[in-house]
């Protein structure tokens, strides 16, 4: 009679509870998988699937939500063909959606976006033409003028009197070169001028004469070492027959700023002062190098100073990493995955919160971004969003190239902290260092 009982209050207790529906969150990927950048996309997909079953993983142990992704490849060198991947994913009731990888799709995307109200978090977009208040695009990686108030703090920190910008005529340039002297304006380091040459030009030795007249002119004013010259051009590559924003094969890559600096190289005046680039050159041009001496010795000797963005190497993205470097052969990787991965975090934080707090509209969605991704600590560190839903500048390194032995090597010599505005030489010990502001330890995902 007990034993009865027992099973018909289990029964009555059974039937009377209704299990927690879990929330399904439904997120879109635009992802290369053609022309150009097609070695690139297979690792955004790795980055992708890594981020969705590490967020699952931590979903599950209270099982609120479950993240499904729906991918769909694209080709960069036919960007319309993003807008139709675009079409399908909104036609499964996609709504927030990582990507797509370069400008050139941004732009064949964005008036369907604007119109559908889809939300697009781009990976690898970084030009400065959307960086355009409240619309709805958001980028995980900073815009290419980002790094300007780094090397202002690391051409300061050198203690370089006076500058010399020698600046590409396109909108490129332009916008690097003006950010990078109101930058500058802010320290005790002053512009001296601006020599700027036609994206049209074939030979670059006339302006070069121009700047080497100025270079010795400034040099006997300021004295030696207390004058240095920042290339502000295109941030490594010209390709041929295809968008300025992909990579493109080592055939048709010229390196524009190292083609500069070769030439540079010819001027004896030139290896007297400092040199800077304002944008990192593509990692197949920094590669090249080696194959070039009098350019390489010419480096070495003007000591060349490049940014480069760094990341935060917890566990979690060193084991990224490893499964990417396997996949890839032992090829160079570039951000392109690592902010993926971040892009489909904040993706799911930011419609998670929506939901939970019954506001699943596109408003709710836009207007979160924003200040989830203040909170949102990734590997690629955190993703705060300026006004225009941009990436806020990141810590970079300064790269120089060293001799080693019979060949060249690019070394981080210095590292700009941008949460403290502050530069530090990477010889110096951590007690020489000067403080940065630490950041908060809020993990968007569980360390491994």
């Amino acid at each position: 009679m007990l034993k009865n009982s027992l099973i018909f209050v289990s029964i009555a207790f059974l039937a009377g509870f209704t299990a927690l529906a879990t929330e399904e969150i439904h997120i879109g990927a635009l992802i290369p998988e053609k022309g150009v950048l097609e070695k690139e996309g297979k690792l955004v997909r790795i980055a992708l699937e890594r981020a969705k079953e590490n967020i699952n993983e931590r979903f599950q142990q209270r099982d609120e939500y479950k993240v499904y992704l729906s991918c769909e490849g694209t080709d960069p060198d036919t960007p319309a063909s993003a807008l139709e991947k675009l079409k399908a994913l909104k036609s499964k009731g996609v709504n927030v959606v990582v990507g797509p990888a370069t400008d050139a799709e941004l732009a064949a995307v964005k008036d369907f976006a604007d119109k559908e109200k889809i939300i697009l978090i781009s990976y690898g977009c970084t030009s400065m033409a959307y960086a355009v208040a409240d619309d709805n695009i958001f980028r995980v990686l900073p815009d290419d003028c980002s790094p300007s108030a780094g090397l202002s703090k690391q051409i300061s920190t050198d203690k370089v009197a006076a500058v010399i910008i020698l600046e590409k005529g396109d909108a490129f340039g332009k916008a690097l070169g003006g950010v990078l002297k109101e930058s500058l304006g802010k320290s005790k380091c002053k512009v001296i001028e601006e020599i700027q040459y036609s994206p049209d030009l074939k030979d670059i030795s006339t302006v070069l004469a121009e700047l080497e007249k100025k270079v010795a002119e400034v040099s006997k004013k300021y004295g030696e070492g207390k004058l240095a010259v920042v290339v502000a051009a295109a941030s490594g590559i010209l390709c041929q027959g295809a968008s300025c924003s992909v990579s493109c094969d080592i055939n048709t890559v010229k390196c524009e700023n190292l083609s500069i600096l070769k030439e540079a190289a010819k001027f004896p005046v030139f290896s007297k002062v400092r040199w800077y680039l304002a944008s990192s050159p593509d990692e197949k041009c920094v590669n090249m190098v080696n194959e070039d001496k009098a350019l390489a010795d010419f480096l070495v000797r003007s000591r060349l100073l490049y940014p480069e963005i760094i990341f935060n190497e917890t566990d979690e993205f060193l084991e990224l990493r490893t499964e990417l470097k396997k996949a890839a052969s032992g090829e160079s990787l570039s951000a392109y995955p690592f902010a993926a991965y971040d892009a489909l975090g904040l993706a799911v934080d930011v419609t998670k919160n929506c939901i939970a707090s019954g506001r699943t509209e596109f408003r709710c969605l836009k207007e979160d971004l924003g200040s989830r991704a203040r909170f949102s600590h990734g590997i690629t560190g955190f993703a705060e969003l300026n006004e225009k839903g941009d990436r806020v500048a990141g810590d970079v390194d300064f790269m120089q190239l060293m001799a080693t032995g019979s060949s060249f090597e690019w070394v981080p010599v210095s590292r700009y902290f941008a949460s403290g505005d502050t530069c530090f030489s990477l010889e110096k010990t951590p007690d020489e260092r000067p403080k940065a502001t630490p950041l908060k330890d809020n993990k968007m995902f569980p360390v491994k």
